[in-house]
């Protein structure tokens, strides 16, 4: 549209000069005089004689006005066709970008809370070394009772109760592991304190005697044995195995271990015990 107000302009004029021309050229021989080159009646110089029709030279001037503006109207929307190639992609280009700045905000937002969880786990690490600092002589002394009980009570699976009781010992081990360990040793301690059986083994009878026995546990309290031969018995006390004075004793042990055998219906006995070392 810039283009086509001048040529327009332009042929407007060339239809005003095409149509005074003509006028001049169509005028009779005796309204000018003839001056020495042109002779009367003659057409002036630059002249058609026969000048085209002015109608047809204006549809002519209009035509290519018209053709000028479809020109100029197609330039037009090659531009725009143009533009709106250009503009696809970046609009596309433009919802890609919005949906990466949701995506960093989301993305924002989660690391916050790592942060804030990181943080968190920070100050729980902080308060567990803490308690671990006050936990641990608490767990050293808490092993060593349990290892000095173990040692000094009755002789029952002391290997098994040492040997289970050594991984809490271990200062080499992680803190969490030597508890589970220990509270391991307290469970299996209480199951033993809340029992009673009888069971068979080898009983050391002094000067070098060994002879195989049925014995009898009660908790952590009583220890009894009954030779197989039904000759010996006797309890644990003191630390160590003190045979039966009385026919009465022996008759006491005999019926634990019955009972305990449930070979014999239960019965209050009563039986003497050491409770040196219980804690």
């Amino acid at each position: 549209m810039i283009h086509v107000r001048p040529r327009l302009v332009r042929y407007a004029r060339l239809a005003f000069a095409t149509i005074a021309l003509a006028a001049v050229g169509m005028a009779a021989p005796g309204d000018e005089p003839a001056g020495p080159s042109s002779p009367a009646g003659a057409p002036l110089p630059g002249v058609v004689a026969n000048p085209a029709d002015p109608a047809a030279e204006l549809q002519t001037v209009l035509a290519k006005l018209r053709e000028a503006r479809a020109a100029g109207y197609e330039r037009q929307r090659a531009r725009a066709a143009e533009l709106e190639r250009v503009r696809r992609p970046l609009r596309q280009l433009e919802g890609e970008i919005a949906e990466l700045k949701a995506r960093e905000a989301d993305t924002d937002k989660e690391l916050a809370a790592v942060r804030e969880e990181l943080a968190g786990l920070r100050r729980e690490e902080v308060a567990s070394d803490a308690a671990k600092a006050v936990a641990a002589p608490e767990l050293d002394r808490a092993v060593a009772r349990a290892a000095a009980f173990v040692a000094g009570g009755i002789p029952y699976r002391v290997e098994d109760r040492a040997q289970r009781l050594a991984g809490a010992a271990d200062c080499t081990r992680p803190q969490a592991d030597r508890f589970a360990r220990y509270w391991a040793h307290l469970q299996e301690e209480l199951r033993i304190a809340r029992s009673g059986e009888a069971y068979t083994a080898d009983v050391p009878l002094g000067a070098a005697r060994v002879k195989p026995a049925r014995l009898f546990r009660v908790g952590h309290l009583a220890l009894g044995y009954l030779t197989e031969d039904g000759r010996e018995s006797g309890l644990f006390l003191n630390g160590g195995w003190t045979p039966s004075r009385t026919t009465e004793a022996a008759e006491r042990i005999r019926a634990a271990i019955e009972m305990l055998d449930r070979r014999r219906g239960p019965a209050l006995l009563p039986l003497p015990f050491a409770v040196e070392g219980v804690r």
